[in-house]
């Protein structure tokens, strides 16, 4: 088995997919949904069944929410839906590993834009640390050294915000990676987030795709995932009247 052919094969198909989603008359809409799915199906395709993959907001236990995520990874065996419709998926922030802004062609405002996202998921009161931010990109619209441009776009961007902020991983699909490193993993979340340097993966010996994944699961491997505390998403919620009723048969007669 050739990890190599498996990952370059999976990378063609999804860039040939979003370039022929690219080529229709859709509505931008339509086309942000098509772009994400191409993703998520790679996702729950390969990492481990203890990940779920979807979409939605992220809510904390205080009541702040998140901007609308285009991928919520998260720990299934812990992660209720705090509410669903058809429009709408909320999540709790506890069992969230990591989300994902998805691109199609990564530009200066797509990144400001993915870097503010991010931010709105990072600053959740998540007593296991912050979310993992993760930027995915087919293409870009830097033609000249596209991934050291982003890391350096990366590296200004994050002087002006919290190291608890700072975007984890970037990748442009058929360029290369840019991602934040420390001594405790290839891409986790150190204890001190800002114990941490952008290293730009340009000249892969891999397929690009390959390591993208190698360090989402390194990213996921060191999150720390925990059920949500009901009683501290429901504080304020007026129920109703709550009355006991003794159902028990009387047995006197």
């Amino acid at each position: 088995m050739d990890l190599n052919k498996i990952f370059e094969a999976s990378a063609s198909n999804m860039l040939t997919a979003f370039d022929s989603l690219s080529s229709q008359p859709l509505h931008p809409g339509e086309k942000g949904a098509h772009r994400e799915r191409i993703l998520s199906s790679f996702l729950s395709e390969y990492l481990p069944t203890r990940y779920s993959v979807s979409s939605g907001q992220i809510m904390d236990s205080v009541g702040n929410i998140s901007r609308q995520c285009d991928i919520v990874i998260f720990d299934s065996s812990k992660c209720p839906l705090l509410f669903s419709s058809e429009e709408v998926r909320v999540f709790p922030c506890e069992p969230v590993l990591a989300a994902i802004e998805v691109k199609s062609s990564l530009s200066p405002a797509g990144l400001a834009d993915a870097i503010l996202n991010i931010g709105s998921i990072k600053r959740l009161n998540r007593s296991g640390g912050p979310i993992g931010g993760i930027l995915f990109s087919y293409r870009s619209t830097w033609h000249k050294s596209p991934v050291v441009q982003l890391a350096e776009r990366l590296q200004h961007a994050n002087a002006d915000i919290s190291p608890n902020e700072y975007v984890d991983i970037a990748c442009i699909l058929d360029a290369g990676i840019a991602a934040l490193s420390s001594s405790e993993g290839l891409a986790r979340i150190p204890s001190n987030p800002d114990d941490r340097s952008i290293m730009a993966y340009v000249e892969l010996d891999k397929p690009i795709l390959f390591w993208f994944f190698v360090l989402l699961l390194d990213l996921l491997d060191g999150q720390k995932s925990e059920a949500p505390d009901y009683g501290l998403y429901s504080s304020g919620l007026q129920i109703g009247t709550v009355r006991i009723y003794d159902v028990r048969p009387d047995r006197s007669a």
